[in-house]
Order: C-alpha cells, then sequence, then structure tokens
C-alpha cells in the first residue's frame, strides 16, 4: 500500500515521541512495518452534542480503526511508528498520533484555515435542529461567545452543524470573514425531500467524524440527550472530554489528590454546572492548554486513557 500525499507531507517534519509516549500505549502490537515516527501537531478540540440521528455507540462507522470517511485510520493498540494492512478495509492503520495529526492537516485544508501546526485546533459539532425543539441546547450559543476569546488565546475554531437556527448558521457562517485563517464554520445541507434525507444524515456523520479525527479535545457544551454519547464517541476518536462536571460530588473539591486515589488518572477537563457555562467552559480550556503546552508525556497519557476506556 502507500500513504496518502498529507501523510507523507506530515512524516517530513516534526520530531520523534519519547519513550513516555510509547509507554502511554497500553497494549502494543509488533508489525513488520516501521515507515512512520510519531509527531505531535497542535492541539484540535470538537464540541458537539444533538448530534446523532443513530446512536455512535452501537455504530461500527463511528470507529477510527475503520472509517472510511477519514483521510488516515488509526487505532491506540498500535506501537509507536507501526503501519498494519487491514484487508476488511483494504487500508493502512496507523498508531493514533500520526493518524491525528494527518487528520488535523485534513480539517484545517477542508475549512480553509492557516495550517499552523502549533495552533491548537478548536472544532465544533453539533445538530442546530435538536430534538427538544430549542437550538441552545446543542451549546452553539456558548461557542460562538468563546470563540473571540479562544482565537485570542491563539486556538484556531472549524464549526461544522446541521440547519435549524438561522440566526446561529449565519454566526458560523461568518467566522471566516471575521477571524480570516483561524475560524470557519459550515453549515449542512438542507434535504429538498425525504429521499435525500438519509445522505444528507450520512454526510454530516462523516463530517462530524472527520472533525473528532483530528481533535485532541471534545467540548461537550449542550444540554441536550445526546451528551452520553458525544463523550463516547469523543473518547473513541482520542478526543477529551471537555463538559460539565457529573458524578457525586468529590470532584468539586479542590482536592486533587482525592480524585487520583478514587478516579485514577485524569480522563477529561470539568466545569462547575453552577457557573455560567462559557466562563466555566474558558476555564477548562484554559486547563487543557496547560497540560498541552505545558507536558507533552502527560498529554500522550491522557489521550490514551480516554482512548483505552472507551474500547473496554
Amino acid at each position: 500500500g502507500h500513504m496518502s500525499g498529507v501523510l507523507h507531507e506530515w512524516a517530513s517534519t516534526g520530531r520523534h515521541a519519547g519513550p513516555a509516549f510509547a509507554c502511554a500505549h497500553p497494549r502494543p502490537r509488533a508489525s513488520p512495518f516501521r515507515r512512520l515516527a510519531p509527531r505531535r501537531g497542535a492541539a484540535v478540540v470538537a464540541m458537539g452534542t444533538g448530534l446523532f440521528a443513530r446512536s455512535p455507540a452501537s455504530d461500527a462507522s463511528w470507529n477510527p480503526a475503520q472509517d472510511l470517511a477519514l483521510a488516515t485510520n488509526y487505532d491506540l493498540y498500535m506501537r509507536p511508528g507501526d503501519v498494519e494492512y487491514n484487508t476488511t478495509i483494504e487500508r493502512e492503520v496507523y498508531d493514533h498520533v500520526v493518524g491525528k495529526a494527518a487528520n488535523k492537516l485534513v480539517t484545517q485544508r477542508e475549512y480553509g484555515l492557516d495550517e499552523d501546526r502549533g495552533a491548537p485546533l478548536v472544532g465544533f459539532i453539533a445538530d442546530l435542529a435538536d430534538a427538544s425543539g430549542d437550538p441552545s441546547a446543542s451549546g452553539a450559543d456558548v461557542l460562538l461567545a468563546l470563540v473571540p476569546h479562544l482565537v485570542a488565546d491563539g486556538f484556531q475554531i472549524a464549526v461544522h452543524v446541521s440547519p435549524g437556527d438561522e440566526r446561529l448558521e449565519a454566526s458560523v457562517r461568518a467566522l471566516a470573514a471575521t477571524h480570516p485563517g483561524r475560524a470557519a464554520g459550515a453549515v449542512g445541507v438542507v434535504p429538498e425531500n425525504d429521499a435525500t434525507q438519509n445522505h444528507r444524515i450520512d454526510d454530516d456523520d462523516a463530517a462530524r467524524r472527520r472533525v473528532l479525527a483530528g481533535a485532541d479535545l471534545c467540548a461537550v457544551l449542550g444540554r441536550g440527550p445526546d451528551v452520553a454519547d458525544a463523550r463516547a464517541v469523543a473518547c473513541r476518536y482520542g478526543a477529551v472530554p471537555v463538559s460539565e462536571k457529573t458524578g457525586w460530588g468529590l470532584s468539586r473539591w479542590n482536592m486533587p489528590w482525592i480524585r487520583k486515589v478514587f478516579f485514577g488518572k485524569k480522563k477529561s477537563f470539568e466545569y462547575d454546572a453552577r457557573v455560567d457555562a462559557a466562563v466555566g467552559a474558558r476555564a477548562a480550556f484554559a486547563e487543557a492548554a496547560r497540560v498541552w503546552f505545558g507536558d507533552e508525556d502527560e498529554w500522550a497519557k491522557i489521550v490514551a486513557g480516554v482512548m483505552d476506556d472507551e474500547r473496554r
């Protein structure tokens, strides 16, 4: 087989991951192929809820190792630099760092963003026509309030939404003009009739999966019924969730050692549901940025941890 042009281009630059990253792969598999070493690109964040016409938790297509919508397929359980040929999909599959880096470059090009490997790329995926009839349930209003702050902090933003609210759609389309090269948005096509409805759903699902494939973070900002699915599919694609705190309260305590003893490694970035969502989400992004820019090995362990948990 042969690598795509994007993957060749990505592999031509960058630096090798250290031994700590190899330790973050919990069950490595041997391979006779060692064509690429993992390179780290910029952080990618995907946000969304109110998304799923079909539950992705039970849908085999929502799997980065087999997803034909992706430019490059990847799997957690591969040693850094290994490549394996999957006879089922007739494609090569790479380790998740190489795969996510290649898909990130594709996302930047698809949305017309600067090909800036050092900039964290924030993605947002949402269905504005939420079943509850409340477009704000998607979290798009929170995202749009955050965009100027995220751009100022050095992030890029790529947005994909399905239609459902003309005001929010116009704001999404205006992102590219307001923040050229740093933010852009796309709105799905409204089906002309019932015959095209299934095609629209399939196209939207593929676009969402491409965003998640390049994503390092998934901010689940919505308040709809699909929050659990959004978190699960983000983890499956290696995007660490950013969302409201859940559970029975220990995570609310300002005592990190309690979280470590009782819950193990950090696997998400959370904000308190009692505060304003935009304020809380911005603080959670700041915490994620500190880990991303400050401790590469810790970030690699977090990403491997969320993928491993979702696969168990």
